[in-house]
């Protein structure tokens, strides 16, 4: 039984992004990891599969992905040589990307026993999911006006200052947006 790992990258080109490989292969009796990297915030996704009954139990499954996480498909040991699917799903289905999983016959292979293999080390990301530039100042401060501004509101109630905020705080959340890219 060998594991076969596949990286999905969410959010990485922007919001509710999904970036994976177009096709992996497995051999019966294998564990797909579908290694889930999250870039930006926490998100719910869904892993969705409606053509692999022959070849895993797996069918459906909703993900609450704040950062990394790995997720196991086994595949059964009797499946036949063929492919599924397997529909990774954000934004409430606004964004789909599919994984196609090709079930091959394994290949009989003579390892010698006189050579040693050494496991290959793992790679790390370069950058923790959701970590950018240092500090975000521009927002802190859009936040800092925004706050002087709703405590002018209080004081002197004008709509004027309730546009005013309101412009603000929606740059804000576009700013905020532009820097998880």
């Amino acid at each position: 039984m060998d594991v076969k790992n596949c990286e999905v990258n969410i959010n990485r080109r922007g919001i509710n992004s999904v970036d994976v490989v177009p096709s992996i292969e497995v051999a019966p009796g294998d564990d797909l990891v579908l290694k889930l990297i999250n870039h930006g915030s926490a998100i719910h996704l869904t892993l969705s599969s409606s053509n692999s009954m022959k070849y895993t139990d797996f069918f459906h499954d909703n993900l609450y992905l704040p950062d990394i996480e790995e997720y196991r498909i086994p595949i059964l040991d009797g499946a036949p040589p063929g492919s599924f699917n397997v529909d990774i799903i954000t934004g409430y289905g606004v964004n789909k990307k599919t994984l196609n999983v090709v079930v091959v016959m394994p290949e009989e292979t003579f390892v010698s026993t006189d050579e040693e293999f050494e496991p290959e080390p793992e790679t790390k990301p370069k950058n923790k999911p959701g970590e950018g530039p240092e500090f975000p100042w521009l927002i802190a401060l859009i936040l800092i006006i925004a706050g002087l501004g709703f405590g002018a509101n209080i004081v002197y109630q004008n709509i004027y200052i309730n546009i005013a905020i309101f412009v603000v705080l929606v740059t804000g959340v576009i700013v905020g947006w532009l820097y998880q890219r």
